[in-house]
């Protein structure tokens, strides 16, 4: 499954939020056409290609091999036409999706991303019509900070998403919309509740520190 995360829903982009730092940088080049998120789920795999081939190294692409293992492509700026491949197993209790990123060479591609997958499978009848809803919390409620978070559904299925969150002094913030998929940039810890009217279904979440 894919979709551009700094494409979204119109109401899906919210103003603040948290995670844990993961010493982020400046994108390079074409990355600078992402937004936060997008290229917050970008470090995470260039850091994986400075680990296999050394410093300089970024991702060009990827995708996944299997439900838990990524399969990431790697070029330097420094050094015309280079493209190496490294494989990494996703964390333990965490499944691999895709995404959409414009890379360090201006080429939109597709690159793999780890996430909580997030069931949602809760049925609800209402007269003639059944939904399917999913409860994920990016971070708990009133946690320290703000974080950029972002979820997908399943294959080409589209659903509604709902946020409620609180920061860390009480005040309230709320992000709604419809799509593939959804992001909040340097929001609060909340609960995401997922919707599906096709059937019951699962999506992705990733979430990390503003």
């Amino acid at each position: 499954m894919s979709g551009f995360p700094g494409n979204e829903t119109g109401s899906s982009l919210s103003r603040r939020g948290r995670i844990v730092n993961l010493g982020k940088r400046d994108p390079v080049g074409g990355e600078a056409h992402n937004n936060r998120v997008t290229n917050d789920m970008l470090q995470a795999l260039h850091d994986l290609c400075v680990e296999a081939y050394g410093t300089g190294w970024r991702a060009i692409s990827g995708s996944c091999q299997d439900q838990a293992t990524r399969r990431i492509y790697c070029g330097n700026p420094n050094v015309a036409g280079s493209r190496r491949m490294t494989t990494r197993a996703c964390p333990s209790g965490q499944q691999c999706t895709t995404f959409e990123a414009v890379n360090y060479r201006s080429v939109r591609n597709i690159f793999p991303v780890c996430g909580p997958r997030i069931e949602v499978t809760e049925r609800h009848d209402i007269g003639i019509h059944t939904e399917w809803d999913g409860i994920w919390y990016p971070e708990s409620p009133k946690s320290p900070g703000t974080y950029d978070s972002f979820a997908q559904m399943a294959g080409s299925l589209n659903g509604y998403f709902n946020f409620d969150g609180a920061y860390s002094n009480g005040e309230g913030m709320s992000s709604r919309g419809s799509g593939h998929s959804w992001s909040c940039i340097a929001c609060p810890g909340g609960k995401l509740t997922i919707t599906s009217t096709d059937r019951a279904t699962w999506a992705i979440g990733y979430t990390s520190p503003h």
